[in-house]
């Protein structure tokens, strides 16, 4: 479980995550958050 939340395989310069729910079901889990995003990368 604590691989499945390790936030470092989020992890991006630029971009910040707050985790506003987790819920955990049978199989399923799903996360609420909100982002902050500095800039989207061009390509």
């Amino acid at each position: 479980m604590n691989e499945a939340l390790s936030l470092r395989k989020f992890e991006q310069k630029g971009m910040s995550l707050q985790i506003q729910q987790i819920d955990i079901v049978a199989g399923k889990l799903t996360l609420q958050a909100a982002a902050y995003i500095e800039q989207f990368p061009s390509s």
